[in-house]
């Protein structure tokens, strides 16, 4: 699967949630950092992949990630999003670093993350989409 199927997925499987005010909710708060994402071509450097709830983001080719560099975007219990910076998932082990912001502070704020990972993990450039953040 291509890094973009993978946010098609995402994306897809947010629409799948209940038609319920807690979700409605979710989705109010998450998907306008997931739909700036797509519009600036994140799903042509990133794989999107989600663990319940959570979305993940890194830059490997594979599914299912183990002690491996990841981004991970959670709605937390205030309906903020914490923005997670992880070799495990959040729920087993402390993230290197972690932060949690409102819906508008997000996207900068991910799109450092994600430059971090970039850094990281890919012997590339970083890309001009990541670089004018």
């Amino acid at each position: 699967m291509t890094n973009p199927e993978t946010w098609t997925d995402i994306v897809q499987f947010t629409r799948e949630f209940p038609d319920t005010e807690h979700w409605n909710r979710w989705r109010s708060t998450m998907c306008p950092v997931l739909e700036e994402a797509l519009r600036q071509g994140y799903n042509r450097l990133f794989r999107a992949g989600s663990s319940m709830h959570d979305l993940i983001f890194s830059t490997l080719d594979h599914h299912g990630l183990r002690m491996e560099l990841r981004v991970t975007l959670r709605v937390t219990n205030d309906w903020k999003i914490g923005i997670y910076y992880s070799t495990v998932h959040i729920d087993f082990g402390s993230p290197i670093e972690s932060v949690s912001v409102t819906t508008p502070e997000a996207f900068p704020v991910f799109t450092r993350y994600l430059r971090h990972l970039w850094e990281e993990t890919v012997p590339e450039p970083i890309p001009q989409e990541l670089r004018q953040k």
